[in-house]
């Protein structure tokens, strides 16, 4: 501690030195100076450390805050209610390595990740990790780990951060290496790797990191002119209950299930396929 302001080591980068990290107890404000990262409160510094979308950090404060939160359009006048700014100064995913470096170990808050995906540029070299950590309440979350250039200084290191867009595809070095192979497009990186372990001699197996809400942040261009097999998950939704449904108890299981084509996979994979017609 210096007066207000708590100092430490940055967790999402390689920092050896206590002092040039530090957070504004009372306001909030928080910055790293050797890397000019900074925000102006504690919603940007929950998103700058954990690697999410603010919006995201806002609805796990106020959880931890017992604000509950009824709809996305509360959660965004909450976070609205904060002026603040979070700058990644310049580091960006640089897509491949210009020297060897292993990604982290582990995140220094949530440890090793249970599950964790690398992502290989044409040339097979690593450029980011997608690690699966679970949660206090059971449930999942997802963190990227980027091999990241600095546009000022020109410095090269792992940060905990978001793919740029337009996202790589997960199984890119494969794909560059078997051109003749018909690609099996699936949801998924588990999904990719079990698909591949079975199909590796006839088929190119690759997928997308973000799933079904994160088409349209992928570069397709990889795969335009490739014979597809798209193989989306059996989703099997149904319609939703209408409101006065919900208040009648109407049992969800009894409403008829949604279209294929309206399926969260299948809607995917069509939205996919007409990305990359209009890259041809």
């Amino acid at each position: 501690m210096d007066g207000r302001e708590y100092k430490s080591l940055n967790p999402t980068r390689s920092d050896s030195k206590i002092g040039s990290f530090s957070v504004n107890l009372d306001t909030g404000k928080w910055e790293d100076f050797a890397t000019e990262d900074t925000g102006m409160d504690f919603i940007s510094l929950n998103a700058y450390l954990n690697g999410i979308s603010q919006l995201d950090a806002a609805k796990k404060i106020a959880v931890q805050a017992g604000i509950r939160l009824n709809s996305v359009d509360h959660c965004k006048s909450f976070i609205m209610t904060k002026k603040w700014e979070i700058k990644q100064n310049g580091f960006r995913c640089h897509q491949h390595q210009n020297e060897v470096s292993a990604s982290p170990g582990a995140h220094l808050v949530r440890g090793r990740s249970q599950m964790h995906w690398d992502y290989f540029d044409a040339d097979g070299k690593l450029f980011s990790v997608v690690h699966r950590f679970t949660t206090s309440d059971g449930g999942k979350e997802v963190l990227l780990c980027v091999y990241a250039r600095h546009s000022k200084t020109g410095k090269y290191e792992w940060r905990w951060m978001a793919f740029p867009e337009p996202r790589s595809l997960y199984g890119l070095y494969e794909l560059a290496q078997s051109l003749d192979k018909p690609v099996s497009l699936v949801e998924g990186e588990k999904c990719a790797d079990y698909a591949h372990d079975i199909l590796r001699d006839k088929f190119v197996c690759v997928t997308w990191s973000g799933g079904t809400n994160a088409v349209d942040k992928v570069g397709w261009s990889p795969l335009v002119g490739r014979l597809i097999y798209a193989w989306p998950d059996d989703d099997a939704k149904r319609h939703k209950l209408s409101k006065e449904e919900k208040e009648a108890g109407v049992d969800p299981a009894s409403k008829s299930l949604l279209p294929e084509n309206e399926q969260p996979g299948t809607k995917a994979m069509l939205r996919a396929y007409a990305l990359m017609r209009s890259r041809r």
